[in-house]
């Protein structure tokens, strides 16, 4: 099982990671510097399934948000598919 702090951390000034602890999937903001709703990509990534979900935002709270509430969702996905 996974061991890891929750949270985001900062992997670089323009990079973030948020680490489920329960199922090791993760999801990351970049800032892409692009002026706009392109501003930050924010993409949610599984161990055996790569990417599952991304997105762009022109806020980081936003993409942050995004990015969360998509792990989130498929972290349950993944639990009702092993409770079958």
């Amino acid at each position: 099982m996974p061991t890891a702090a929750p949270g985001w951390r900062r992997l670089s000034p323009s990079a973030e990671l948020f680490i489920d602890a329960r199922s090791g999937a993760r999801c990351a903001v970049r800032d892409t510097g692009v002026l706009g709703a392109a501003r930050y990509l924010w993409t949610v990534t599984a161990f055996g399934e790569h990417q599952v979900a991304e997105g762009q935002t022109g806020e980081l709270t936003e993409a942050r948000r995004h990015a969360e509430a998509a792990l989130t969702e498929y972290v349950a996905a993944l639990g009702e598919a092993e409770g079958e």
